[in-house]
């Protein structure tokens, strides 16, 4: 209970104050975030291990993400449209099987993406890579990181 009151008393009573970030705090962590992405973003994401159910249309892979910053972070997201890196196709949605992973300070972590390919996805899978996962790239992929208990939303599309 005396931490709290200090907190509060050395905030002016401002519970909002006391208890979330400040706006430089948050600032700060935006600028490191900044640097999470070095390089062209999908360098930070490597896919492997790709399955595809050519009845159902659904599909899943391995990736592997590294961080280039020397904090700790959580991925609580990753979700948007996969296309075909070859012939800029949307294939279909994604989303992380995973509730969360905790990517470690200059870290790796991994997780695992699961979608359903369109129709037309399933077409151009089947006319122009013979029924196989083409090499994949992202559209409007929406990454969530939570860090320092503040969510950031960050969304990339690449091929």
């Amino acid at each position: 209970m005396g931490p709290l009151i200090a907190a509060l008393a050395i905030n002016n009573w401002d519970i909002a104050a006391a208890v979330l970030p400040s706006e430089s705090e948050i600032n700060e962590i935006e600028n490191s975030v900044t640097g999470i992405f070095g390089g062209t973003p999908i360098e930070n994401f490597t896919f492997s291990n790709q399955t595809y159910n050519s009845n159902t249309g659904s599909f899943s892979a391995d990736v592997s993400f590294k961080s280039n910053i020397n904090l700790s972070l959580t991925i609580t997201d990753f979700s948007g449209y996969v296309t075909c890196a070859e012939h800029g196709i949307r294939l279909g949605s994604i989303s992380m099987q995973e509730q969360s992973v905790v990517v470690p300070e200059n870290g790796n972590a991994s997780f695992t993406i699961v979608g359903t390919a369109t129709h037309e996805g399933m077409q151009h899978i089947a006319t122009s890579h013979a029924g196989s996962l083409p090499r994949i790239g992202l559209e409007n992929a929406n990454i969530t990181i939570e860090l320092y208990g503040v969510s950031l939303q960050i969304q990339i599309s690449v091929a």
